[in-house]
């Protein structure tokens, strides 16, 4: 009795054929993912031709992108939370830790353009046209607070931004 079995993983594309019960054993063997039509390939001379489909259409491809800055300019930005202890000791460091919170970002013209959320390691990144921002964090007017700052942003790059919660701790 003969099986045959094709498996596709888009991105790096194997197929794996040739499974005819015998003391062989299955072969795999790379493809290329398809973009158009792709050839016929044969795993093995003695195992049967596999085809890859026409086209594979990711999510991407099906969808009309929304207008976006080109991705070439914006923000990296670094949030964290201090101090976290309320007695710090030489011996005992209590540094400042990363932390998660919304930044509201306005244009010149104080229009909210954007708004970034940082992970839980304290990191935003955000595309952003060449221009300058002010970057508000948001907070509900009780600690933990920080400060709204100003980030000029060139073309051609990311700037650097810290942004230091004061988390009310004495």
């Amino acid at each position: 009795m003969r099986t045959f079995a094709v498996v596709i993983a888009i991105g790096s594309a194997l197929a794996l054929a040739g499974c005819d019960g015998g003391d062989a054993s299955p072969t795999l063997t790379p493809q290329r993912t398809a973009t158009a039509a792709a050839p016929t390939r044969t795993a093995s001379p003695s195992a049967p031709t596999a085809t890859a489909p026409a086209a594979i259409r990711t999510p991407e491809s099906t969808t009309t992108p929304t207008p976006q800055p080109s991705g070439e300019s914006g923000i990296d930005g670094t949030v964290t939370i201090g101090p976290t202890c309320p007695v710090e000791r030489i011996e005992s460091p209590c540094p400042d830790r990363p932390y998660e919170a919304s930044i509201a970002v306005l244009d010149a013209a104080g229009r909210k353009v954007a708004e970034a959320r940082s992970d839980a390691d304290g990191r935003f990144h955000l595309a952003l046209p060449p221009g300058v921002y002010r970057l508000v964090p948001q907070s509900a007017g009780t600690p933990p607070t920080a400060q709204e700052q100003t980030a000029t942003v060139a073309a051609g790059g990311f700037t650097a931004v810290e942004i230091a919660y004061d988390s009310g701790i004495r």
